[in-house]
């Protein structure tokens, strides 16, 4: 009997261990896995075969995150698509590497690589991962210590942590002032030194540091950057309460794209600038091109824009369109719980609160008031559970008073 496996008997041989429940299809990706009772027995079987299997998955891997790095460099989001699809197998690649210091240059490869898009999906995970490639016994690969540099800025900033963040924004801009090879690197560079500003309240500092980076994308001909920029240079823009600059910003990274994710965002923003301007109709025309855009994403890129759907959502009931706004609210939430985040469960209560009063349906405002309490009670210490069990008691026979009364 012949050892050869013919290609074309592959569909119908993974047809017929699907239809025996050894593997499992994934509809959504169109890939195929193990069963975890198959897994665990396959894994034992191979014994001392396994070590040589997982050097050999590390490797495949590490080169498979090369690609994902230069789109990450790149403002691709293919990049969130493809490290989101084997997330399990890089998860498990970067773990087995830490375990092995004669593997620590390669490692730092991978967290550089994965860093940017990881974030998005388990910020944490990624976290953890940047700070342990930090601590590798290791000199080798600065550049890839530089980009975990820049990471790490956008990580601290977004805790407040600005003094930890601006040491690890001079590190980075040390390596990339000095290596001027990648002026994607400088670019970078310059985009977390504007958002650290902006964090701080220093808006006018930012956006005279965002005013140098047109002429940097331009030099370089980094055409994929340039929208980028220019949104970024909208949004402090719009910070500093200039609007039609802002739109006019928006307006141009609009025709310089094709990108979904970059054109949600810039409808967004055109979307915001409205409704400071009290121009609903407008609002309400950006906000439907949000959401048709939106509904096209894939899950990747679905929970990198949660905010979208929620942003929309409160947009939606400001114009009275409660039905739609719950709708989308209840979606960033679902897809929140898929990504370990999202919003907190009592905001989206106290939009149903909001909805009931505003339709002055008590029923409706008394139901949603019981899921607060209930939320805030799973919630809560002994000794608070015990304020909040009779306040609880003393508003619920307010309302129920009140609904009785209408």
């Amino acid at each position: 009997m012949s050892s050869t496996l013919d290609p074309l008997d592959i569909p119908d041989l993974l047809a017929n261990l699907v239809e025996r429940s050894l593997v499992a299809f994934d509809e959504r990706s169109g890939r195929y896995r193990l069963s975890e009772t198959l897994r665990a027995f396959a894994t034992e079987q191979l014994g001392e075969d396994m070590d040589s299997l997982r050097q050999k998955h590390f490797s495949y891997f590490l080169a498979r995150s090369d690609q994902i790095g230069e789109l990450i460099k790149d403002w691709d989001d293919k990049a969130l698509s493809m490290c989101f699809s084997d997330a399990d197998n890089f998860r498990t690649a970067m773990q087995w590497g830490f375990g092995r210091p004669q593997q620590s240059s390669e490692v730092l490869v991978l967290v550089s690589n994965l860093g940017g898009a990881w974030g998005s999906f388990n910020h944490w995970e990624a976290r953890e991962f940047l700070e342990m490639s930090l601590q590798l016994p290791t000199t080798d690969m600065p550049e890839c210590r530089a980009w975990i540099h820049l990471m790490m800025v956008s990580d601290t900033v977004g805790h407040g942590a600005f003094e930890e963040a601006e040491k690890f924004l001079a590190l980075a801009k040390g390596y990339f002032s000095r290596n001027g090879g990648d002026p994607r690197g400088m670019l970078h560079v310059l985009l977390r030194e504007t958002m650290m500003l902006d964090y701080q309240d220093r808006t006018e500092e930012a956006y005279a540091i965002a005013e140098r980076m047109l002429p940097i994308v331009r030099e370089h001909r980094l055409t994929s950057h340039e929208a980028i920029v220019l949104i970024h240079t909208g949004e402090l823009c719009r910070r500093l309460e200039n609007l039609d600059l802002a739109d006019s910003y928006y307006e141009r990274a609009r025709t310089l794209t094709d990108n979904d994710f970059l054109l949600s965002t810039v409808h967004f923003n055109l979307g915001s600038t409205a409704l400071l301007r009290e121009q609903w109709q407008r609002a309400v025309l950006q906000l439907k091109e949000v959401i048709r855009i939106s509904l096209k994403f894939d899950e990747a890129v679905t929970i990198v824009k949660i905010n979208l759907f929620l942003a929309a959502g409160f947009v939606a009931i400001i114009l009275r369109d409660y039905g739609s706004g719950l709708s989308l609210i209840r979606h960033g939430q679902e897809v929140g719980k898929r990504r370990g985040t999202g919003p907190d469960p009592s905001d989206v209560v106290v939009t149903e609160m909001m909805i009931g009063k505003v339709r002055e349906n008590w029923a409706e405002y008394e139901s949603a008031m019981r899921e607060s309490i209930e939320f805030s009670l799973a919630q809560a210490t002994d000794l608070s559970n015990q304020i909040l069990q009779s306040l609880s008691t003393d508003v619920l026979n307010v309302l129920g008073e009140q609904g009785r009364g209408e």
